[in-house]
């Protein structure tokens, strides 16, 4: 079975969404991380679960490289 890795940014409402998308299989699993971090913190699950599954890590709004335009200005300290 090939693994495809992919990174993928999606646009809605002036929300960019960030991905990793490793498919090695159909059946998805997401991973969403929590404050204040971003995807990279599932890497090695996604090493792990890749040829088993859909490993899907995504950035959720104004954290790593997903960008909310209307909150954009501001910045954690």
């Amino acid at each position: 079975m090939k693994i495809i890795t992919k990174n993928l940014l999606t646009i809605a409402n002036n929300i960019a969404i960030s991905c990793n998308d490793a498919s090695g299989a159909v059946i998805p699993v997401i991973f969403l991380h929590g404050f204040p971090f971003d995807k990279r913190m599932w890497k090695g699950q996604l090493d792990s679960l890749k040829s088993y599954y859909r490993a899907i890590a995504c950035d959720i709004r104004g954290f790593g490289q997903s960008i909310d335009k209307n909150t954009a200005k501001y910045r954690f300290i």
